[in-house]
């Protein structure tokens, strides 16, 4: 742990370093541009200190990308662990054992393979007794043993202390080896002096019936094998519709009987009321995680979208800062500024392109996720609604779940229909109808709801306008309220109409509460690394970069671990850079472009403390308040 500390300190120190003296080339061509003005010379010494400090900008940019390469490299690997396997056992987790399992059906992979589900028994005893440390050791040896059966498993982490598994070696050698593992965890002896049994329930899949329904079929016999003592194997055989045990057989119940037989499977296991609502509890907590993953995932596939077209756009604002006297553009000039020279306007061009494919991404892997594949389109389309629209983030979001739960209830709907025609329907009738629906949410719900609220916090803006710094520290809370939706945009949307109007201060302050949020958090990780888990801290150079571009997203995985800290830490350390933003008359005649624009920042260094202080109040408020996360390192 020392040394991943230690290496991303090292990390941060260089990225430190690297802005500042690119801040230093910027600060230096600004007072050389100025003097020479000043003596009276525009012409061809204007022209060499340009190139020759674009030069050192170049340079000095150029390391900056470097380095973050560097750091996508380094973690890329870890992410994609991170985001497939179970942390504690190395086994898949749910989601990536869903993916593969499918991958599997399509390919005709699960012939004559039977799926299992396996329980430890009487787990919790073993946590009230020897601890959780304990608990966890026997976790993970038995995911050891089970990975140990070799690439004709394919095995994941269910949820607590169960786990699920297909063996595609054949039914009779699947049985055998399901066996000896029972018989093997039942002779190990783990860390602290812990004995355990499992018990497993089996299913011999076919091919008429999906994960969800197989699962159903390994999760009964695995009750079934409870009841009969625990320690023991059951399979269910649809073939010859009796329930085959290791110890012996029985005929297969009718429907409620079965159903019956697991309820009293299940109270026997839950003797007591308590143990029961413990387990309802984690239950639900296992839910809530399962779709925090879901929405992690999405912020990742959305975060390269929002960092390249975020800094692209920057860059071209940094190049008509260098190459324009700002001060000198009309109004409608300034409406332009970013695509005036023409290298300013093609970075501007690529950066919008990229920008605007962030929220339809979210929405597109929303959607896939709920629904399956045939619900992507539908959510690509609403989320792309969303970006062009004035809903924003939130209405992405809406728009990929909606997506996704229209497709799945049109599944459930179609579930019994046979497989030819299913897939004639899959492809015509679910992207069209869910199309249709979503359109007509997005158009007469969502985006005319968020409409009407932006038009009411613009008009309470436009009320404020004679408050000065009160109305600084508005603007910038409202930047951090919901990263991206409704309340971000329109104030955003009033900052940069009020640079036409004439006031670029209130543009000024809304930017600097849009950057608090990322640079606060990425601060609180180095400040306090006993709050945050290995992972938070590991995504920080990242989100102190996005926060510098401007790219307020950039703090949205840290607000999903943790809204009900998160969020009000950001709006507090926004508010204050707001307000100081405000109370230094700092303007900004750009739109966009964050730490790269602050050469056309009037009063550069006043700003610069706004950050600062804004974003050092974000890190001591969310510090201050939060629980300690950290966990060790696995293997310390």
């Amino acid at each position: 742990m020392k040394k991943n500390s230690r290496m991303n300190l090292q990390y941060v120190l260089i990225i430190v370093v690297l802005v500042a003296a690119f801040a230093v080339c910027v600060f230096l061509f600004e007072m050389s541009v100025k003097g020479i003005r000043a003596a009276g010379d525009d012409s061809g010494a204007i022209r060499q200190q340009t190139v020759t400090y674009v030069f050192l900008l170049g340079v000095a940019f150029l390391a900056i990308i470097l380095m973050i390469i560097d750091l996508i490299r380094k973690y890329r690997t870890a992410i994609i662990q991170l985001a497939t396997t179970d942390e504690l056992t190395g086994l898949n987790n749910r989601k990536s054992f869903i993916q593969r399992y499918q991958e599997l059906e399509e390919t005709g992979g699960l012939h004559d393979s039977l799926l299992f589900m396996m329980d430890v028994d009487f787990f919790k005893q073993v946590n009230d007794t020897c601890g959780h440390a304990a608990g966890d050791s026997v976790l993970s040896g038995i995911a050891a043993k089970i990975l140990a059966l070799g690439d004709q498993c394919l095995a994941a982490r269910w949820g607590g202390d169960e786990y699920i598994g297909v063996l595609i070696n054949g039914k009779e050698n699947a049985v055998f080896q399901l066996e000896n593992l029972i018989r093997e965890i039942a002779e190990e002896t783990f860390p602290g002096d812990v004995h355990v049994t499992v018990s497993v329930g089996a299913a011999l899949i076919t091919e008429d019936l999906d994960l969800t329904a197989m699962s159903e079929r390994a999760d009964y016999v695995l009750y079934q094998s409870k009841k009969g003592g625990r320690g023991r194997l059951t399979v269910y055989d649809p073939e010859t519709m009796t329930v085959e045990g290791t110890a012996s057989t029985e005929k297969k119940a009718p429907k409620a009987d079965r159903m019956y037989a697991r309820q009293q499977a299940l109270v026997t296991f839950s003797e007591t009321k308590e143990e029961r609502q413990q387990e309802e509890k984690t239950g639900k907590t296992l839910m809530l995680f399962q779709i925090l993953n879901v929405f992690l995932g999405a912020v990742n596939y959305m975060l390269p979208f929002a960092i390249g077209g975020g800094i692209l756009i920057a860059i071209a604002f940094l190049l008509d800062g260098v190459a324009v006297d700002v001060n000198s553009l009309t109004a409608d000039q300034r409406s332009l500024f970013g695509t005036i020279t023409p290298i300013a306007a093609v970075f501007k061009g690529i950066g919008d392109r990229t920008f605007a494919f962030m929220l339809p991404v979210v929405s597109a892997f929303l959607a896939e996720t709920m629904g399956g594949p045939e619900a992507f389109v539908s959510g690509f389309v609403g989320g792309y609604m969303a970006s062009t629209g004035s809903s924003g983030f939130a209405g992405a979001v809406l728009a990929g779940l909606l997506a996704g739960w229209t497709v799945r209830l049109m599944k459930n709907f179609f579930r019994e229909i046979p497989r030819h025609v299913a897939s004639s329907i899959s492809v015509l009738l679910y992207p069209v109808v869910s199309l249709l629906i979503m359109n007509v949410l997005m158009v007469y719900l969502i985006e005319p709801g968020a409409g009407l609220f932006n038009h009411i916090l613009t008009a309470m803006l436009e009320h404020m306008s004679g408050f000065g710094i009160i109305l600084g520290a508005v603007v910038g809370m409202m930047m951090a309220t919901d990263m991206g939706g409704p309340v971000n945009k329109a104030a955003y949307y009033f900052g940069t109409a009020s640079i036409a109007s004439g006031h670029p201060e209130i543009m000024a302050a809304v930017m600097i509460g849009g950057m608090v949020p990322p640079c606060g958090i990425a601060l609180a990780t180095w400040m306090f690394p006993q709050k945050f888990t290995e992972a938070e801290r590991k995504r920080a150079p990242v989100t102190l970069l996005l926060g510098l571009s401007f790219i307020t997203e950039g703090a949205i995985p840290y607000v999903l671990e943790d809204m009900i800290h998160v969020i009000p830490a950001c709006m507090c350390g926004s508010a204050l850079a707001g307000l100081l933003s405000e109370a230094f008359a700092c303007t900004s005649l750009a739109p966009h472009g964050g730490f790269f624009v602050f050469p056309v920042v009037e009063k550069p260094i006043p700003y610069f403390v706004s950050l600062f202080l804004g974003s050092l109040l974000c890190a001591l408020v969310l510090g201050g308040f939060r629980k300690r996360k950290a966990m060790p390192e696995k293997g310390i």
